[in-house]
């Protein structure tokens, strides 16, 4: 009877645990949005051409006041290493150390000429080339990168970032036709710049990268180029590589130049990229000069929206873009929500109202700005312009079913 008993209880937690299980599960589940992958009617190139898109992620809250730079990368390795590029993007972007950036994956695209290895791989040969690269950079400068202009709000500042044996595209574009791209970032090409392209009067790629970069003083935009030491230390001649196209442009060009080159210790070839493209990055954009601290512009002489204004008005004339104040930033006080708000205790309330205002401009629907300047009017007895502004946001609220519907209608019977 015993054992009998102790079977009932045994199957009786069976079946209680395996009831237990049965309700732990998934309810739901929605992807992620992150990028597009759209076909581009190339006329030029008369074909379809696939690429990757990712646009910021504030792009569908900012207004038409915003332009991005748009980083391409090319070829396999551009399609590859898309979701890495974008997550830095995202992330250095979110924090104020570069600006919102479209970022473009040409998958598979980047034509090339052949080009002649000059024994810097195993087999000495002339590599066959891919299409036509002047056709190429035509299509992007007359139609992919006015098209990113004209419909995605992309600034007329556009960075190359080529990868390994892709980077012969790239190099052709830097030596050839230095019309399309601002920035140029070189990862892993310490082989490549030591072969020639077959092409008439071709010199190594060293000479012709040297005389590019001289040419183009420092003004065009900065040339990138990262390598792993591994690579490095396999084949000696990539070393001289390097320090050859740094003597010959320093000589070319004495200090007007913008070409940086670093080796990444304790590296491999593409492990280093992410590093390569954190120093091409800060040295675009520099953290000094991208991470103002709001606080200490509102605290200076002046009005406290002026301030903020001239700083970014100051950082813009050292792009081809405009560089404006960051409308949110989450966790952050360096933003125009936030300095608002610590104007706003501050009893600064007519600047308060102007920072709003302006955040209101630069992202209409932003639920949180309209209480916050309901409460910038509540502070100065302003209640006809509270109930308006009350009211405008319940009807975005409304329309667009945001959880702050309640907050309006609880601010509104005050």
């Amino acid at each position: 009877m015993k054992i009998f008993d102790l079977l009932k209880l045994l199957i009786m937690a069976v079946l209680v645990g395996t009831m237990h299980h049965a309700q732990a599960r998934i309810t739901a589940e929605l992807p992620i949005h992150i990028a597009n992958t759209i076909q581009f009617d190339s006329k030029i190139l008369n074909r379809e051409i696939s690429m990757n898109l990712y646009l910021p992620e504030m792009y569908e809250h900012h207004s038409d006041d915003f332009r991005y730079p748009i980083i391409f990368l090319n070829g396999s390795h551009g399609h590859h290493f898309f979701h890495m590029t974008t997550g830095l993007v995202k992330h250095l972007s979110s924090v104020n150390r570069m600006p919102d950036s479209i970022v473009v994956s040409l998958n598979q695209g980047g034509d090339f000429p052949a080009f002649d290895t000059q024994a810097m791989w195993p087999v000495d040969v002339v590599r066959k080339g891919k299409g036509d690269p002047e056709q190429y950079l035509d299509f992007l400068s007359q139609e992919l990168i006015p098209y990113l202009q004209t419909h995605y709000r992309g600034a007329k500042h556009t960075s190359l970032v080529s990868v390994s044996a892709n980077t012969v595209f790239g190099l052709y574009a830097l030596t050839r036709r230095d019309d399309v791209f601002n920035d140029y970032i070189f990862h892993a090409t310490a082989d490549m710049i030591g072969m020639r392209l077959d092409l008439p009067n071709a010199r190594t790629l060293i000479d012709e990268v040297a005389e590019a970069v001289a040419t183009r003083g420092k003004e065009k935009g900065i040339v990138v180029f990262g390598e792993a030491d591994d690579d490095l230390i396999s084949d000696k001649r990539y070393d001289d590589n390097l320090n050859k196209l740094k003597h010959t442009v320093a000589f070319k060009a004495q200090q007007n130049h913008a070409l940086y080159i670093h080796a990444y210790k304790n590296e491999r070839h593409y492990d280093a990229l992410i590093k390569t493209l954190l120093s091409s990055f800060e040295t675009q954009y520099p953290e000094a000069l991208w991470a103002p601290k709001y606080r200490s512009l509102v605290t200076q002489p002046g009005n406290a929206l002026e301030n903020i204004e001239q700083y970014y008005q100051d950082l813009s004339k050292s792009y081809s873009f405009p560089v404006l104040p960051t409308p949110e930033r989450w966790n952050s006080v360096n933003s125009l929500r936030s300095i608002g708000q610590y104007l706003l205790r501050e009893e600064r309330t007519d600047e308060a109202e102007q920072v709003i205002s302006r955040l209101l401009k630069y992202m209409p629907q932003h639920m949180g700005a309209h209480l916050i300047l309901s409460d910038i009017y509540l502070a100065q007895n302003k209640p006809t312009q509270r109930k308006k502004i009350l009211e405008k946001g319940l009807q975005i609220a409304t329309k667009r079913q945001h959880p702050s519907i309640a907050q309006f209608k609880e601010a509104l019977k005050l």
